[in-house]
Formats: structure tokens, C-alpha cells, sequence
């Protein structure tokens, strides 16, 4: 019975009350003279009678007394009062205030806004042209507890440009200044409760959720918000829907079991419910009748309601996290409603209603029989400490700040706008109220040490207490948990979970993925998701991504990676074993090489060296060696100056080679076509130098070898084609078209060089030059051939490996083929060594 008992004795000191300041005629609002009055709209009861039945505009009865309506109303009140009393705001200047209830109906609040804009000194408004030098009866309006009245008023108040400050109207669509101009609030914008709501839902990971909003411009405007924000950061509205407003109660409460009935459905845990205070109550009592738990984020509108913090066992429906306005404690205001009430309940015509029934009471604000005798006796009899207690303790006590913030902002702009001083102020007569609402823009004051100000939409900066419903022995306490003023400040640990072993409970379609894994989405919500690993080469840096990204160039990673990483590259070092290998077969030949010139050198002048090709030799010698030698290029850390000379280095040297045993072909085949003595012919093989075929060959395969440095690319990380944690590297033989002209230009002079020596024909009793030739080309011929399927099916580890034993191969081929028979000649049958054997 507590929180019936305080509405009650409420309800009766209202009564009595507004009875008390109205006149006869006027028996639905309260009034003070002064020399400039301050509007008030304020819901004293939560709706009208019978209003789909009135078929004359007859005067509107309300229903249901609203507390939250009557103690706001007695905070205006005492704000002008104090105001009024104030030695520094307004001194010579008396503030007057006319307040009337709206009923939470917008055809309530029009005839009492519709008042307000009437001309000063009449109850008519007048119809002008130019409304500049018009005073409309109030200098600015304390307005509706509701966005859906506020906007309403709003439009009638912007055309005058009568400031209207909004102690409770939260919808966003008031900071635009293009459709309300007029409009400003002492309470923060849905925009940034919704703002708060998307980062406490972010804070906990409940991807998964329901949100419910009523069908009114407070719940649409909340929700449409809500759902923009949420898909922006990942969060899936896995329901939603509205509650409606304007419905019979049989189409409501079906409305909201098929609600009940879908949450469970999608088995949501967190419902984010965005509505006004009545559908707020609706919704919540059937979750009780249901036994439907989960955790609900409540908004501003009724998370502090005392219609529903009074409601028996509303514990049982879970966990509420909520966000109410951050408000100051109004110093002296509890006193100031004790006085009241006190003078009321003495007073003896107050003291009257104890004998009154409910029916002689005008606007009835209670209507049932049993629940007026009770509060009768509760007031008549009962303890008034007790039954202020009662009051004082009410939730509504969370917006008496708002109003009191809004009183003292038209205030301080009618305390600037007459030039007041500490001795009085400068009274004018042609004070209109679009002057005012200039200053109430500008106004900056302070209150019990907090600064107060508008911005530039009209918006205050101030925040919201997160709080969360906790039960007590007979009602709910809140329990402050965090603020959010931009960023978000929640102590998790205060929090009571309706969980086993208060758990924090979860809400998601999904489990969260493990690091490295990309969401594969499953239907329409990207909240529900198959979790696939990344493969080698690409990173997973956030649980939110849906794909993997690849690694950048020059980095790789393992699969499921979080991140890459710079490689570590190899290459085929000096110590290698396979190194070691190919570079003593590279010494034994290189050794070989300069035995044979030593021993050609000391038998120069003999006929078989001059047979050979004389100086020529030393030359083609030269040429191997350095061929043999180009093998070191393929061994040891590549830099840019390597990988420049590396492929034409050895193209260039087997060129050199290949073009002299070209040249020296050529001198056989001429020599083979001469007549005479051996000595002759002898003489003319000395006299027909190789002349041009050696230049120009080698100058050919120059002309390659330029063509391919100016076309492959320079060695670098960033152009080495990462596919591993550990690459190796060596120089870039692109383009392969490249590489294959070098070698097809010196295969092409072997397999000359091969045809011509097996096609020139040498006498029995002659030294078979040619067939020297012929097996040194065989050999080399032979290990290129090899070399080319080798090579491209190697790894590229391995294909230095295999180049450079196919040089060293074609290298001991030639060698061998060709000057040993020579040096068995010249060491085991110098018999032979005679200008008519060669």
C-alpha cells in the first residue's frame, strides 16, 4: 500500500490546492500575477475521458492522477518564488506564472497554448500581418513532459518565437533549428541516449537483441536512431516492433503477447525498450504474467516512472539498466512541498475533503471507490510524516531539476535583457518575447556550483546516470552504476544479474570467433556467422571483419594469423654442402684449365697447339675459365650489382667460347677445300684468322644482354613475391623471353658449330680435328637441353643449384672433348706431334 498511499495523499493536497488559487471559472490551472509570466504545461493526470466518444468541443475531462505532473508543477512554482525572492536576479521585478494540465492529450495542451499566444491584456490572439511589436501573455513556456506535445506546441510557439523550454521532451528532430527555432530543453537529446544505449549494449558484447519502442514520436524517432547506430556498429536488431499508443486495450495487449511471444522466439537475452511510460507498463506487466526474464535497457522516459517502480513483483520481469538525466539535489524544494502540504492539511477547507466522496470531486483524480476510501482514511487519519515520506521518496524527484533549470534560464535572460542590477531593474514596455528568446540562447549562469548553458541547437551539456533497478523489501532502489557524457564509465561489478551465480548474461546469435578466424554471415543478420579460418597469406586483425585481408607486400603469415610478418630470407650460402660441392668441381676445372695453358704455352709453337688455333686457344681457355667462374654469382647473399651481371656474365663467356670453336670450324672447312703440301696448307690455316665471327658474336649476344638488364626488375623486398614465412631469395631472371634468347643464341651457335664439324671431312691419315669440335658441342648441347625442363621444374632453391652445375657440366664437356686429346698428344705421343699429321 506504500506507493498508492503517496499517490493518494498527492492527489487529494492537489485538489485542494489548485482549488485553492483558481477561480470559479477557472478551476484546471493555478496562476500568479507579476509583471511578466512564464507558461506551464504540465500533465497532472495521464489522459482524457472518453475522447473517442466527444462529439462537441466541450470542455475535456482528465483521468488518473500523475504525481510526476504535480510535484513538477510545484517545482516551477517554487523556482519563481525563489526567483522572486532572489536579492540578484530580477530585484524591482515581480515573476508571474500561469500553469495548466495537458492530460498527456495534445487537444488538452492546445487551448491552454493557444491562451498563452494571446495578446497581452486580452484572451484573444490577434490576427497581423507582422507579429514583430506583438506581446503575446506569456514572455516564454515551461513546456510538455512528451515529445509528441512538445511538437505540437512547438509549431504554434516557433511562429511567435516565444521560447519554449522543455523540462522532459528528448526527441531529436527539436535541434533542428529550421523547424523549431523557439525550442530548448533542460534534458539531453535522444541522440545521445541512444548514443549511450549502442555503447553500454557494445560494452557488454550483446550482438544479439530486440528492441521495442511505442508508436509515438518519442518511441519512432528513438528506435529509428537506435536501429541507424546499431548497424553501424555491428549489433543486429534481431526484433523489433511497437507498442501502440492509440489502441483499444484488447488490440494493445495482443500486440504486445505477439512481442512477448517473438522475443522468446529469437531467444534474445537484452531487450532495449524505447518507449513512453503507459506502453512501458503495459509491456512489463504481461512480462510478469508471463514470467518473461531478460535484461532491459530502459530509457530516461520510464526507467525512474513511478508507476512502474511501484508495481508489485516488477522485480521478477529481470535486470533493468537504465538511463536517467545526471541532476543536482534543489536545495530547500523538500521543505518547500512539506510547507505546502503542511498549510494545505490545516487549512480547514482542505481539511474538508475528508468528509467528500469521489464523485464530488471535479476532475477525479482517482476513480475507483475502494482505493478513495483507503487514501481517506490514510490522509484523514493516518500519520503526515509518514505520508510526506512517501512523497518525498517518490522517483519523480529525478526531474524536478529540469524544471527548475528551466525557470532560471528565462529568468536570466529577463534579468539581462531589463538591465537589472543589484537595485532594480530597467522595466520596459516594449520587451516582446522573440527579444527574450535571443537571450535564453545565451544565457550561462551557475547553480550549486554547476554551469548551465545552451548550445547552439539548444540542447544543455549535461549527462546520464546509468542506474539499475534493485529490490528492496517492498520497492525498487536504484543503484548508480556509471555515467555517460560522451564516454561511457559503467562499474560492472554493482550490477545484480538475474542469472545462476549472477552471471553477466549473454546475447549473441553467435559465439564470438577465436583470433585469425573470419565471420562467414548465415542469413540476413551479420550476427550470425560460421567461423572460417584465414588462410596462409592474409591477416585477421578485429573480430568484426567479415573477410581476411591479405598480408601487405613484402610480409606473409601462417593460416589463422592476427597479423605478417617480414620474412626471413634465404639464399643459397657459401657453406651450403651443395656450394661447397660446385665450387670444388669449379676449382678442379679451373685448375685443369690452367694446366692445359701452361702446357699449350710451352709447346706454342708445336703443330698441334698452331692446329688448335695457336694464340686463339689462350684465349678460348680464358673464356671457359671465366665461364666456369660465373657460377660464383649463384652463391652468397644476391645484391643489385650480382643480380645486374649475373645471367649475362655467363651468356657473354659461353658466347666468347662457342664463337671460337665457330671461327676455328670455319678455318678447317677452308683448309679442306686447299690442295698442296701439308706445310701449305698448314700455312693457311695460320694465314685465315678468325677475322669477324668472334666480335661479332659476342657482340650480338651483347646487344641481348643489354636489352634484358634494361627489362628485369632490380632485387628489393618490396618486388620479391612473398609465399612463405622464409623465401628465398635470389635475382630476378624475368623476363624469361630474356633469359631464353641468351641461351637459345648460345645453343644455336653450339648446335652451328656441331653441324659444321659433323659435316666437314678430314683424310684418314690426318689429325680429325672436327671431331673434337663435334663432342665438345655434343656435351654442351646436351647439358643445356637437360638443363631447360630441369630448371623449370625446380624450386628456387634449387635452380641456382641446377644452373650452375649445367655450367660446370658444359664446361668439363668442352674442356675435356676438346684440348685433352691434344694434351695426350703433346705428353704420350709427341711421335705425332708433326706438320703432316695436322
Amino acid at each position: 500500500m506504500r506507493g498508492p498511499s503517496a499517490i493518494g495523499f498527492i492527489a487529494l493536497m492537489a485538489y485542494g490546492f489548485l482549488r485553492s488559487g483558481a477561480t470559479e471559472e477557472e478551476s484546471t490551472f493555478t496562476r500568479l500575477p507579476g509583471n511578466y509570466t512564464l507558461g506551464g504545461l504540465f500533465a497532472f493526470h495521464r489522459s482524457a475521458v472518453d475522447l473517442e466518444k466527444r462529439q462537441k468541443p466541450v470542455p475535456i475531462a482528465c483521468e488518473s492522477f500523475n504525481p510526476s505532473g504535480f510535484l513538477q508543477m510545484l517545482a516551477m512554482k517554487f523556482a519563481v518564488e525563489e526567483v522572486n525572492n532572489s536579492s540578484a536576479l530580477l530585484r524591482s521585478v515581480k515573476l508571474g506564472y500561469e500553469i495548466h494540465d495537458t492530460c498527456r492529450e495534445p487537444v488538452v495542451a492546445m487551448q491552454p497554448a493557444m491562451l498563452f499566444l494571446s495578446q497581452n491584456g486580452s484572451r484573444s490572439i490577434g490576427i497581423l500581418c507582422d507579429y514583430a511589436d506583438y506581446r503575446s501573455w506569456v514572455a516564454a513556456v515551461i513546456d510538455p513532459s512528451t515529445s509528441e506535445l512538445a511538437e505540437i506546441t512547438g509549431k504554434l510557439f516557433s511562429f511567435f518565437l516565444i521560447p519554449q523550454i522543455s523540462f522532459s521532451a528528448t526527441s531529436e528532430k527539436f535541434s533542428d533549428k529550421s523547424l523549431f527555432p523557439s525550442f530548448l530543453r533542460t534534458v539531453p537529446s535522444d541522440k545521445n541516449q541512444v548514443e549511450g544505449m549502442i555503447k553500454l549494449v557494445a560494452e557488454f558484447k550483446w550482438t544479439w537483441i530486440a528492441a521495442i519502442g511505442s508508436d509515438d514520436e518519442y518511441g519512432k524517432q528513438g528506435m529509428r536512431q537506435f536501429s541507424k547506430q546499431a548497424s553501424e556498429k555491428g549489433i543486429c536488431i534481431a526484433y523489433e516492433n511497437f507498442i501502440p499508443v492509440y489502441s483499444s486495450d484488447s488490440e494493445t495487449k495482443q500486440v504486445i503477447v505477439d512481442i512477448l511471444d517473438q522475443l522468446n522466439k529469437t531467444q534474445v537475452n537484452v531487450v532495449v525498450l524505447f518507449a513512453s511510460e503507459p506502453q512501458a507498463l503495459t509491456l512489463l506487466e504481461e512480462a510478469m504474467r508471463r514470467n518473461t526474464v531478460k535484461v532491459w535497457i530502459a530509457g530516461r522516459s520510464w526507467v525512474v516512472s513511478d508507476p512502474l517502480v511501484l508495481l508489485p513483483g516488477v522485480g521478477q520481469v529481470g535486470t533493468v539498466i537504465g538511463f536517467s538525466q545526471r541532476s543536482e539535489e534543489v536545495e530547500g524544494f523538500e521543505q518547500y512541498v512539506k510547507n505546502t502540504f503542511a498549510a494545505l492539511e490545516q487549512d480547514s477547507p482542505s481539511r474538508g475533503y475528508c468528509n467528500l466522496s469521489i464523485n464530488s470531486l471535479s476532475s477525479a483524480p482517482l476513480n475507483d471507490e475502494e482505493d478513495w476510501t483507503i487514501m481517506q482514511s490514510i490522509i484523514c487519519q493516518g500519520s503526515f510524516s509518514d505520508n510526506m515520506a512517501m512523497v518525498l521518496n517518490l522517483p519523480v524527484r529525478h526531474y524536478i531539476y529540469n524544471v527548475y533549470l528551466a525557470v532560471y534560464s528565462a529568468a536570466h535572460a529577463l534579468h539581462k535583457i531589463l538591465n537589472c542590477n543589484a537595485r532594480n531593474c530597467q522595466q520596459k514596455s516594449s520587451m516582446y518575447s522573440w527579444q527574450l528568446l535571443e537571450e535564453v540562447k545565451k544565457v550561462q549562469f551557475t547553480l550549486d556550483n554547476v554551469t548551465f548553458h545552451f548550445d547552439k541547437n539548444g540542447n544543455p551539456g549535461s549527462g546520464y546516470d546509468i542506474i539499475v533497478w534493485s529490490m528492496g523489501s517492498s520497492a525498487v532502489h536504484f543503484t548508480k552504476v556509471g555515467q555517460y557524457n560522451g564516454m561511457l564509465v559503467i562499474n560492472k561489478s554493482k550490477i545484480l544479474w538475474h542469472t545462476q551465480n549472477n552471471a553477466e548474461p549473454q546475447s549473441q546469435c553467435s559465439k564470438e570467433c577465436q583470433k585469425g578466424q573470419m565471420k562467414r554471415v548465415k542469413g540476413v543478420h551479420s550476427c550470425c556467422f560460421d567461423c572460417i579460418g584465414c588462410p596462409e597469406g592474409t591477416l585477421h586483425a578485429t573480430n568484426d571483419n567479415f573477410e581476411c585481408k591479405p598480408c601487405p607486400v613484402g610480409q606473409w603469415s601462417t593460416a589463422e594469423s592476427t597479423s605478417c610478418s617480414d620474412p626471413t630470407f634465404l639464399y643459397l650460402s657459401w657453406d651450403h654442402y651443395l656450394t661447397v660441392i660446385l665450387l670444388l668441381g669449379m676449382v678442379n676445372l679451373l685448375v685443369l684449365i690452367a694446366t692445359i695453358s701452361l702446357l699449350f704455352f710451352k709447346h706454342l709453337h708445336s703443330p698441334v697447339v698452331q692446329a688448335s688455333g695457336g694464340r686463339l686457344s689462350f684465349f678460348t681457355l680464358f673464356s671457359l675459365a671465366s665461364f666456369c667462374c660465373s657460377v660464383c654469382f649463384f652463391f652468397g647473399k644476391p645484391n643489385e650489382l650480382i643480380c645486374w651481371v649475373q645471367q649475362p656474365y655467363f651468356a657473354i663467356s659461353l658466347t666468347a667460347c662457342l664463337s671460337t670453336f665457330l671461327a676455328k670450324l670455319l678455318q678447317i672447312m677452308f683448309a679442306a677445300e686447299s690442295t698442296g703440301s701439308p706445310s701449305a696448307v698448314l700455312c693457311r690455316l695460320r694465314a685465315r684468322r678468325p677475322g669477324l665471327i668472334i666480335p661479332l658474336t659476342v657482340l650480338g649476344q651483347l646487344l641481348i644482354c643489354i636489352w634484358y638488364s634494361t627489362q628485369t626488375s632490380p632485387l628489393s623486398s618490396t618486388s620479391v613475391i612473398i609465399r612463405s614465412l622464409s623465401k628465398f631469395i635470389m635475382c630476378d631472371v624475368s623476363p624469361l623471353i630474356g633469359l631464353g634468347l641468351m641461351i637459345g643464341y648460345n645453343g644455336v651457335l653450339a648446335l652451328t658449330s656441331f653441324l659444321i664439324a659433323f659435316m666437314v671431312q678430314k683424310p684418314a691419315h690426318y689429325y680429325n680435328l672436327p671431331r673434337d669440335i663435334t663432342f665438345a658441342m655434343l656435351g654442351a648441347l646436351v647439358a643445356w637441353i637437360v638443363f631447360i625442363p630441369t630448371y623449370a621444374g625446380a624450386t628456387a632453391s634449387n635452380q641456382c643449384i641446377v644452373q650452375g652445375a649445367v655450367i660446370l657440366a658444359s664446361s668439363f664437356a668442352m674442356t675435356v672433348a676438346y684440348f685433352l686429346p691434344k694434351c695426350y698428344i703433346l705428353k704420350l705421343k709427341p711421335e705425332l706431334n708433326t706438320v703432316e699429321y695436322f
